[in-house]
């Protein structure tokens, strides 16, 4: 026999009992509901809920609010049993949901709700005389709860079947009926994230999986998947976050090192910051671990994905020759532009030498210009020039025109290397985006339910590369 728990009026309002005011109604873009007050904080949002810490959110977090008024007598009346029958309703020991009923009746015991709560007291003791238990949110007998865990753990089996054989829409059908019995399960809250990441929608698939980890922080399989999620959702820093928190709870598991190994390769932000260094020294030592125990497995890693001996061998070959391009490549660059920066040296020198000789002119051409004044015996007078530089101001000239080629020269030749460093760059931009990275950097996997203690095997690296990717609805 299974009996659900009686429905709270209003929906789940959270109110202290010495409440005198309705709590407002807060609204998240993540789906959070939460009853309680909010202050303005400079771009963020002050959240007091009334049940439970204090915390905050950015400004652009709030989708809205709804005020609350002030209650009369008889609503502050319902508040306080409907906080009473939250309390129990959260209890998984019967004993305690009747503790909290209890209480209620005995800080109340003149309310007119009193009734209410004495029918759900008695209907606690009935439940408790039959040793009843809790599965989701019912009370049962042990053998219905029994039968309701044999039902559900094989509808979720089904669920990770069916999304592993690309059935999205029947992977995500089987885990919304577990939630119609169990509206806790966090397996089947795993498994519609993972359709909404294999649906390419990894901001809902992220909700997701922070809803979970709100009330389980130490879940691995969704720290594992909001990690890919994160990544996904070019949230790659945040991803790094959620990769160490599950390493440090399951660090010889597999598939999240290969996870790891992929967003550490594809990572595009600074390499350098702590978040950074701390998981690739994290995983470093982890992996380590765990190539020793595929090394029996006859599978050896190959950056993020993994490979026979021969298959390794190939994989290193490739890599070298991949690498080996690319310094050449990085050379020729650098030569290149070491060419071009002597060249444009040589270039400036000409230029001044020109001005040294400019000026040279200038000074031949004044020493032209001076004459010496003469008086004869008869009294007259004659200018003669006093020296002619002619030809040294045709030398000069010519000197001139001279280093004018020489610059027209280097100026071809500065060309020429540029056109080397534009092929350079071209090829190098070429290599970082070439098939060798997206073969062998993998891809971001859900982890699905029994995944943390019965990891599934690699995929084949002969196998294409969409092998590696979620799968694609059918």
């Amino acid at each position: 026999m299974k009996r659900k728990l009686l429905p709270l009026i209003g929906g789940l309002m959270l109110v202290l009992a010495a409440a005198t005011a309705a709590a407002d109604t807060i609204t998240l873009k993540d789906g959070r509901v939460i009853q309680g007050h909010f202050t303005r904080e400079g771009d963020s949002y002050s959240i007091q809920p009334d049940q439970g810490k204090a915390f905050k959110v950015p400004v652009t977090d709030l989708a809205g609010v709804v005020l609350g008024t002030d209650e009369t007598p008889q609503q502050v009346a319902d508040d306080r049993l409907q906080y009473a029958l939250y309390l129990s309703s959260r209890e998984t020991d019967i004993s305690k949901a009747i503790q909290d009923i209890q209480a209620y009746l005995q800080q109340n015991a003149n309310s007119p709700d009193a009734k209410t709560a004495q029918a759900t007291l008695a209907q606690y003791v009935l439940d408790q005389a039959q040793g009843y238990v809790k599965f989701g949110n019912q009370w049962m007998s042990p053998a219905d709860a029994k039968a309701a865990q044999t039902q559900v753990a094989s509808m979720i089996s089904n669920a990770v079947k069916q999304y592993r054989g690309g059935n999205l829409t029947q992977a995500q059908s089987e885990a919304q009926q577990v939630l119609a019995i169990d509206a806790t399960n966090t397996d089947a809250h795993i498994i519609i994230g993972a359709v909404l990441f294999a649906r390419n929608d990894p901001q809902d698939a992220l909700a997701q999986f922070n809803t979970i980890l709100e009330s389980d922080p130490k879940n691995v399989i969704a720290l594992n998947d909001a990690g890919a999620a994160s990544f996904k959702n070019v949230l790659q820093l945040h991803a790094l976050i959620d990769y160490q928190a599950a390493l440090d709870l399951a660090s010889g598991n597999r598939l999240l090192l290969d996870n790891i190994a992929s967003a550490l390769i594809l990572y595009q932000g600074d390499e350098n910051n702590t978040t950074y260094a701390m998981l690739k020294a994290s995983f470093a030592a982890a992996d380590g671990q765990v190539q020793g125990v595929m090394a029996q497995q006859g599978l050896y890693r190959a950056e993020a994905v993994w490979a026979t001996s021969d298959e390794k061998a190939g994989v290193d070959a490739e890599y070298q020759s991949f690498q080996q391009e690319k310094q050449t490549d990085q050379s020729n660059y650098n030569s290149a532009e070491s060419s071009v920066a002597g060249i444009n040296n040589e270039i400036n020198s000409a230029n001044q030498e020109i001005r040294q000789v400019e000026q040279s002119i200038s000074q031949l051409e004044a020493q032209e210009n001076q004459y010496q004044i003469q008086i004869g015996p008869d009294g007259s007078i004659t200018q003669t020039q006093s020296v002619d530089n002619s030809c040294a101001i045709d030398a000069a000239n010519q000197q001139i025109s001279q280093l004018q080629q020489q610059i027209g020269q280097l100026q071809d030749q500065a060309e020429q290397y540029q056109a080397q460093i534009d092929d350079a760059q071209e090829d190098m931009n070429r290599l970082n985006q070439a098939q060798w990275t997206l073969t062998f950097s993998g891809s971001q996997l859900m982890m699905l339910p029994g995944d943390l203690t019965n990891v599934p095997p690699p995929a084949p690296l002969r196998l294409p590369i969409q092998v590696l990717k979620p799968p694609v609805e059918n």
